[in-house]
C-alpha cells in the first residue's frame, strides 16, 4: 500500500491561496504601520506593488488573498512567524484542510479506481474529477472510493444521467441509495440504449489529490504487482473488451487507450509478465490499440482480476482458455 500527505501536497501547488481571516489581516497591517512608512513605500521595499498589497492589510469584507508563496515571503519581511493555514482556496473555491483527510492510502481498491478513471475519465478539466459509465454497480464503487479513500463530500458531487428518455433517466437511479442521495440531473438523449452516468466531483483539491494518486502508483508500480494487477483490472473494465470466435480460431484481449494511459498498462503488463502488442488505432489521431494473444497470457490476465465488474467478459476469458488452440 502506497500513501501520501495530503496538507503538504496542497500547500506546494502554485496555485494555492491563503484565506487570511480578520486577526490575521490586523497583525499584517499593524506590523507594516509599526515600520514608519506608509503602505505605497512599504510595498516597493518588500517587492510587491501597492495594488496587490493593499487588499492583504485592509479590514474589508471581501479582500483578495495572496498565494502562499507570496504569505510567506509577506511574512519573512515583516519578521513575523507565519500562521498555520486553515483556509485554502483554489480557483475561487475555499477548502478547510480541517475537514480534508490528512493522508490518501493508494491500496488495491483505490489502484482500481485510479485505472477506471484512466479509461473512462475526464482528464481535460483540472476543476474536478468526472467519471462516466453505463453500469451502476461501477459507478456505485467509484463514488465510494470518493467518498471513503479522498474525503469527497456530497455536496460537491453531481450525478448526471442520460437515457433514452428522462422517465428512464431519474428511475435509473432511484434502486440505489447511494447514487439517489446525490444531486441528480437526468437528461433524454434519444441515441443512447443504455443509461448512461456522468459522475462529477467538483473540486480541485480533488483533482490533485487523483493526480498525485496516479503519480505515486505510476512511479511504485514496479515493485507493487497486486496494485499493478487492481489497476489492469480497471483499465479493461473501463476500455478492454475480448474477441472470442472458436470457429475462426480466433481469441484476442484489446485495449484502446491514449497514449499517457497506455504507458501505465504496459508498466503494468509487464510486472505481471504478460506480452502484448501496441501499435495506433486505425483512423484516430492519439490513440494507442493494444492486443493480447496466447493462452499464458490470458491465464495470467484472469489470475490478476480480469475485467472487474464484467462477469460475462470474463467467462468468454475462460472459454478462450478452455477452447484455446491458436491464435492469428
Amino acid at each position: 500500500m502506497l500513501e501520501f500527505s495530503v496538507k503538504p501536497l496542497l500547500c506546494s501547488k502554485p496555485a494555492a491561496h491563503v484565506v487570511l481571516d480578520l486577526e490575521e489581516r490586523k497583525r499584517l497591517s499593524a506590523a507594516v504601520a509599526s515600520r514608519g512608512s506608509d503602505a505605497k513605500h512599504f510595498a516597493a521595499e518588500a517587492g510587491f506593488t501597492y495594488d496587490t498589497l493593499r487588499p492583504w492589510i485592509t479590514l474589508a469584507s471581501k479582500n483578495r488573498n495572496p498565494s502562499l508563496s507570496e504569505y510567506l515571503r509577506l511574512c519573512r519581511f515583516l519578521g513575523l512567524d507565519p500562521q498555520p493555514p486553515r483556509l485554502l482556496r483554489f480557483n475561487n473555491s475555499a477548502y478547510d484542510l480541517r475537514l480534508l483527510p490528512t493522508k490518501v492510502c493508494v491500496d488495491s481498491e483505490v489502484a482500481l479506481a485510479l485505472g477506471l478513471f484512466a479509461a473512462e475519465g475526464w482528464k481535460r478539466s483540472l476543476k474536478k474529477v468526472a467519471f462516466t459509465n453505463t453500469s451502476q454497480v461501477v459507478v456505485e464503487f467509484f463514488l465510494n472510493v470518493l467518498l471513503n479513500h479522498f474525503g469527497a463530500r456530497k455536496n460537491e458531487l453531481t450525478l448526471y444521467v442520460y437515457a433514452p428518455d428522462a422517465r428512464t433517466a431519474r428511475s435509473a437511479v432511484f434502486g440505489s441509495a447511494s447514487l439517489s442521495s446525490l444531486a441528480v440531473r437526468a437528461y433524454a438523449y434519444k441515441n443512447s440504449r443504455l443509461p448512461c452516468f456522468i459522475l462529477s466531483w467538483n473540486s480541485c483539491v480533488g483533482r490533485y489529490l487523483f493526480e498525485e494518486s496516479l503519480v505515486l502508483l505510476e512511479q511504485n508500480l514496479w515493485r507493487e504487482p497486486k496494485l499493478a494487477a487492481a489497476l489492469l483490472s480497471g483499465l479493461l473494465a473501463g476500455d478492454g473488451c475480448v474477441s472470442f470466435s472458436p470457429e475462426r480460431h480466433y481469441y484476442e484481449v484489446s485495449l484502446a487507450l491514449a497514449p499517457i494511459e497506455m504507458r501505465l498498462a504496459v508498466k503494468a503488463l509487464d510486472l505481471l509478465d504478460i506480452s502484448y502488442r501496441v501499435r495506433p488505432f486505425r483512423n484516430v489521431a492519439n490513440l494507442l490499440k493494444l492486443n493480447i494473444h496466447r493462452k499464458s497470457n490470458f491465464e495470467r490476465l484472469l489470475n490478476a482480476g480480469g475485467f472487474a465488474f464484467s462477469e460475462e467478459k470474463n467467462i468468454k476469458l475462460r472459454e478462450a482458455i478452455a477452447a484455446y488452440t491458436f491464435s492469428r
